[in-house]
C-alpha cells in the first residue's frame, strides 16, 4: 500500500510539469496547425524597410524569413511593427509568435524569449564626427563628459549600459531611424554612436565628410537571431532547421550578398563542413 500511495504520489506531482510543457509548445502546435508564422517586426533598413506607399515590407531578414517559409511550407505573416523598447511586448501575450527584425542574441534579451541560431552575423562600429582625435582607446569614451547616442532598447543602449556606463546619453525613441541616430553624432549633440557597419557604410557615402568609424576593427559582431516565446523549444528547433538547410544550400549567402553593399557588412555562419576545391 505505501508504494502504491508513493506512486500516485509521484504521478500527481509530475502532472504540472507535463501541462506546462503543452502549454509552452502552444505557438509551435499553432503554428504547425494553421501553417502560419505570424511575424513582428521593426522598420530598420537594411534588416527590414516598408514602402510608405503601398505598405510593403522587404530588407535582408524579410527575404530570409519569407524562404525560410518556403522551406518549412508555412506562410510569413508581418502581423505587427513594433518599435526596439518594445519587442516583448506581444510576445507573451499571443499577439505574434516571433520578432523577425534581426535583433542580437544578448543576455538581457534572453529574459524575454528564446532564440534561433544566428542567420548572420553583423559587424558594428562606434561612429564618430569625421577627424575626432580625442578617443584613444575604448576607455576614453567611458567618461562622465562624453556622450553617446542610442536608441531605446535597441542594442546601442544595451552596449552602453555594459560597456560604457560612465558616459552619458542622447537618446532616442524605439521607433526611431538609425539615421536619426547618426545625424545626433553629425549635429554634436553626441559624441558617439554604436550602428552596424552596413548602416555607417550607407550613411557615410550619402553624407561624405561627417562622420567615420572609430578604430580599424568592430568594438562588436553580434548574431542576428529570430526571437520566440520563452520554453518553445519546440518552434526554435522547426526554425532552425530551416535556417540550417539555407545555410548548407548556399541560398543564405545568396540573399546576403544582395544586401552586401560593402565587403565585411554582413558575416556568414560558419559552415560544418567544407567541400574540396571551395
Amino acid at each position: 500500500m505505501r508504494h502504491t500511495l508513493l506512486a500516485i504520489l509521484v504521478f500527481f506531482t509530475a502532472l504540472p510539469a507535463f501541462a506546462s510543457d503543452k502549454q509552452a509548445n502552444g505557438v509551435y502546435d499553432r503554428v504547425v496547425k494553421t501553417r502560419t508564422l505570424r511575424c513582428a517586426y521593426t522598420i530598420y533598413p537594411p534588416f527590414i524597410a516598408k514602402d510608405t506607399a503601398t505598405g510593403e515590407i522587404s530588407g535582408l531578414f524579410h527575404d530570409l524569413l519569407e524562404q525560410m517559409g518556403k522551406e518549412l511550407g508555412i506562410k510569413i505573416v508581418w502581423a505587427e511593427e513594433i518599435g526596439s523598447d518594445a519587442i516583448f511586448s506581444g510576445l507573451g501575450t499571443g499577439r505574434y509568435d516571433a520578432v523577425c527584425a534581426g535583433y542580437f542574441s544578448t543576455p538581457s534579451r534572453a529574459n524575454g524569449g528564446n532564440f534561433t541560431k544566428p542567420l548572420v552575423f553583423v559587424p558594428t562600429y562606434l561612429y564618430v564626427r569625421k577627424g575626432e582625435k580625442r578617443f584613444h582607446n575604448l576607455d576614453d569614451f567611458n567618461k562622465p563628459g562624453v556622450k553617446i547616442g542610442t536608441m531605446d532598447g535597441e542594442f546601442s543602449q544595451i552596449f552602453k549600459n555594459d560597456r560604457l556606463p560612465l558616459a552619458g546619453e542622447v537618446s532616442l525613441g524605439g521607433l526611431s531611424s538609425a539615421a536619426e541616430r547618426l545625424e545626433v553624432v553629425a549635429t554634436g549633440k553626441a559624441d558617439a554612436t554604436l550602428i552596424e557597419a552596413a548602416i555607417g557604410n550607407e550613411y557615410m557615402a550619402h553624407n561624405p565628410g561627417k562622420l567615420e568609424p572609430w578604430g580599424i576593427a568592430p568594438v562588436h559582431i553580434g548574431g542576428s537571431v529570430v526571437i520566440l516565446p520563452h520554453g518553445e523549444y519546440d518552434l526554435v528547433a522547426y526554425l532552425n532547421a530551416a535556417i540550417d538547410s539555407l545555410l548548407y544550400a548556399g541560398t543564405l549567402e545568396n540573399i546576403v550578398q544582395k544586401y552586401q553593399k560593402s565587403r565585411g557588412s554582413f558575416l556568414l555562419p560558419m559552415q560544418p563542413y567544407q567541400t574540396e576545391g571551395k
